[in-house]
């Protein structure tokens, strides 16, 4: 009738006593990651994730674990087409405070951590990284000191390394 319906929360887990936020949709739309400071985690917070069961509800929170998890912040999730989740975190080894780093699923285990480096990652806080559909358009934040005020997006284009040979005289491009 052109009127919102009164808010529902999708969730079953949100709670007035934690925080959940930052919540990134898988591509196909049935796993929602997203961090949150909720009991029983490893850190301040943590990832999690929740799948869409047949039903259309969202099932319980379940920990992404350790070694993604750590005692300290791990933030702002992104699942990215290929399967790759990035994420945030202060404690994984890096360059300053919050570094973006990428993460691998691996027989059901999340792994082979990679911290994204300079030019992304810098001395200051960088967060909140999002990949276009073909992963090489990507946008994050940061607020380092070069700057135009205290939380800045900064932008790339990731172009792969061209590769050709020469057979009788002429180039080739696999």
């Amino acid at each position: 009738n052109g009127r919102w319906s009164k808010p529902a929360s999708a969730f079953d887990f949100n709670s007035n006593t934690y925080s959940v936020g930052q919540p990134s949709l898988s591509p196909d739309g049935n796993t929602i990651y997203f961090m949150s400071d909720m009991p029983g985690g490893f850190g301040g917070t943590d990832i999690y994730c929740s799948k869409k069961g047949k039903d259309n509800k969202w099932g319980p929170p379940l920990n992404l674990g350790a070694p993604l998890n750590t005692f300290g912040h791990e933030l702002f999730p992104f699942i990215a087409e290929n399967g790759k989740l990035y994420f945030s975190s202060d404690v994984h080894p890096g360059m300053g405070k919050l570094d973006i780093f990428s993460a691998e699923l691996t027989n059901g285990k999340w792994g082979n951590i990679l911290n994204l480096k300079p030019p992304v990652n810098s001395i200051s806080n960088d967060f909140g990284i999002t990949f276009d559909p073909t992963g090489r358009i990507a946008i994050f934040s940061s607020d380092r000191f070069n700057g135009k005020g205290e939380d800045d997006l900064y932008s790339f284009i990731y172009n792969a390394p061209l590769e050709l040979s020469i057979r009788g005289g002429e180039f080739q491009f696999p």
